[in-house]
């Protein structure tokens, strides 16, 4: 829904004060939209659940393993290492929370959102990642450069908002100098994102519909 308000919100300013009649699709979307979110108010509590794992696997004494992990090699290279440095940081992340809180980790509701936002982004670059290994397995063309694109621009989108809340998480813990590690440690080279964007915007725009 939140991806769903950006999309709508740009669509809105497209259509400037027309918008906002009736006539236009885009005047029911723009209500319907905002009614969706507050549905899923119930995702933002549910949201702290996701680095309950962790949490009690760290609670009950088992170190998380946030050991550097053998370098990626092959197709998408930098964008496995990429997302190994992200599972890396945030298992650490997600140690030291359990360190200074211990068996309390489970009420920080500020640091656990901090770290299920991290989480959600390394869960959207994998799942990229993923889907678009087999479409390239199966070969070239249009479609396998389309999800190219896709993961080049999720993989931009997704370290920066990894790398902010995972910041956010380390200075919450009280780790401020790990801010500049971290950027470091998952750094990613974002070559011709704006020819992918632009390749997904004219397929988009040619089959008027979502083309995934």
């Amino acid at each position: 829904t939140e991806a769903a308000a950006r999309s709508i919100d740009e669509m809105l300013q497209v259509h400037g004060g027309y918008g906002y009649i009736a006539e236009y699709p885009i005047e029911q979307l723009y209500r319907d939209e905002r009614v969706q979110r507050i549905y899923e108010g119930t995702n933002e509590i549910n949201r702290l659940l996701i680095p309950g794992l962790f949490m009690r696997r760290g609670i009950s004494g088992n170190s998380l393993d946030s050991s550097p992990q053998p370098a990626a090699t092959g197709t998408f290279a930098a964008e496995k290492k990429l997302l190994q440095e992200m599972k890396r940081i945030y298992l650490a992340l997600a140690d030291q929370t359990v360190q200074i809180f211990g068996a309390k980790a489970t009420g920080e509701q500020e640091v656990l959102l901090a770290l299920a936002d991290a989480a959600i982004q390394i869960f959207a670059l994998e799942s990229s990642l993923l889907r678009t290994e087999k479409v390239a397995s199966a070969g070239t063309g249009e479609k396998s450069e389309q999800y190219r694109a896709v993961l080049k621009v999720c993989t931009f989108t997704a370290r920066q908002h990894f790398v902010n809340a995972a910041e956010k998480c380390a200075a919450y813990l009280g780790h401020t100098a790990q801010s500049g590690a971290i950027a470091e440690a998952a750094a990613c080279t974002a070559s011709d994102l704006l020819p992918a964007k632009r390749l997904l915007a004219d397929a988009t725009s040619q089959a008027e519909r979502y083309i995934f």
